[in-house]
């Protein structure tokens, strides 16, 4: 069984998924990944952001925006 490559956009949709979930650092790989796919890719790093503020780690999140 193949399975198709995941797209930038779903990648996005995962790693959102992610940080709804609380899974910080599944969220952060995600997005991380798709950074390197797409390295423009605005939703991805407020989403980076996002899940470090949820953290308390308002100086990280403030690095990614």
């Amino acid at each position: 069984l193949q399975t198709p490559e995941a797209t930038p956009e779903a990648m996005l949709h995962l790693g959102q998924g992610y940080l709804q979930l609380g899974e910080h650092q599944k969220a952060r790989q995600t997005l991380e990944a798709l950074l390197d796919l797409v390295p423009n890719e605005t939703r991805a790093y407020y989403g980076l952001a996002r899940g470090q503020t949820q953290l308390g780690n308002h100086e990280q999140a403030r690095a990614y925006l």
